[in-house]
């Protein structure tokens, strides 16, 4: 009996020590996939941080690429105005003569990097303005045109400027009662005031009392009524209304031409002056006399570039002013520290000279 209780437990101990190497085992293994999974994963990171970063480079590259079409474009332009010449559209990708020969929109052909499409409007279908400081001018030229450059008699012209982003407010928050001159610190409508000197250029005289005549200015406030508002440009100075009510991120007003007031021409000036609150963009857009929508020539040109680095893209889109398009001007003639002296008539035959 003791020998074989021996045996017995001689037995049970070697089916202890079996039992205890499996377990060994399992927990070599379980370990070694525990570790080869984190050491994908971290060659996964890795690798992710790797093609971040190489996506990164070649989006610098397709932008930098780009904006050579850009340079490219204007050096064109610039040359092709110099010498009074007329622009060429370039409506296609493809190489022109022009804007793009042969492979000169190639930078570096051994990393595939190049502006791969490049088209110039001349004549765009809008006219964009950007970032209109609030009491600062800026002068527009306004030439209706088709779609060749040739010019045409306006119709109608538009304005739509966007919310300030510095405004709390929008338009449910404008007037839509009697407007009254306020302060600035007591405006809480989100849009600006937009006020708007519209010259017509004469076609017969230049004369002061011509320029005269074909001046209006208007007041555009913003008002939370959705009526489209249309003007006409008989219209004297003074408020009058701007739709703001059908959008939360624009106001739109256009201006007629044509009876009961003097018919469109095709060249005007325009003066843009933000109240209250500044514009971070301005649209104009017009109709010509037969009804379809207006391009405008020798005002801006529209160039649109596409870069490419390998297999990224990138693509930009640049408004490149002509003449005094975009040109800044003051609010005022005169401006001084001290006060000024001004000379009142209030009456036929009265006038009082209070001038020290």
């Amino acid at each position: 009996m003791g020998w074989y209780n021996k045996t017995s437990m001689s037995g049970k101990k070697q089916t202890r020590l079996n039992e205890s190497g499996m377990v060994s085992f399992m927990v070599t293994m379980i370990m070694m996939i525990v570790i080869t999974l984190i050491v994908l994963g971290f060659s996964q990171v890795v690798r992710r941080n790797q093609r971040e970063a190489l996506d990164r480079q070649l989006s610098a590259q397709a932008f930098y690429a780009a904006e050579s079409g850009v340079n490219d474009a204007t050096k064109t332009i610039n040359a092709t105005l110099k010498l009074g010449n007329p622009l060429t559209p370039k409506t296609t990708c493809a190489a022109d003569g022009v804007y793009v020969t042969g492979n000169s929109n190639v930078l570096d052909a051994g990393s595939g990097t190049a502006y791969t499409c490049l088209m110039v409007a001349p004549f765009p279908d809008n006219l964009v303005l950007s970032n209109l400081d609030q009491n600062s001018s800026t002068v527009v030229p306004v030439n209706y045109a088709d779609s060749t450059g040739a010019a045409q008699n306006a119709k109608t012209m538009t304005f739509s400027w966007t919310v300030d982003p510095a405004g709390t407010k929008v338009y449910t928050d404008c007037n839509d009662a009697a407007f009254t001159w306020r302060q600035v610190s007591s405006w809480i409508c989100g849009y600006a005031m937009l006020r708007v000197d519209l010259m017509q250029v004469p076609a017969t005289s230049n004369s002061f009392a011509a320029l005269n005549n074909a001046s209006k200015t208007f007041f555009f406030a913003p008002w939370n009524v959705d009526n489209n508002p249309n003007y006409d440009y008989t219209f004297k100075a003074g408020i009058t209304r701007a739709d703001c009510a059908t959008d939360t991120t624009q106001c739109t007003v256009t201006v007629n031409f044509g009876a009961p007031g003097p018919a469109g021409t095709s060249k005007y000036y325009v003066r843009l002056t933000p109240l209250y609150r500044s514009i971070p963009q301005l649209t104009i857009n017009g109709t010509v006399a037969s009804g379809a929508a207006a391009d405008f020539a020798n005002s801006q040109i529209l160039i649109n570039s596409t870069g490419k680095a390998q297999d990224t893209l990138r693509r930009i889109q640049v408004r490149l002013p002509v003449g005094n398009t975009n040109n800044t001007q003051p609010s005022y003639a005169v401006q001084s520290n001290d006060s000024v002296c001004k000379k009142f008539g209030a009456a036929t035959g009265v006038f009082i000279d209070y001038c020290p």
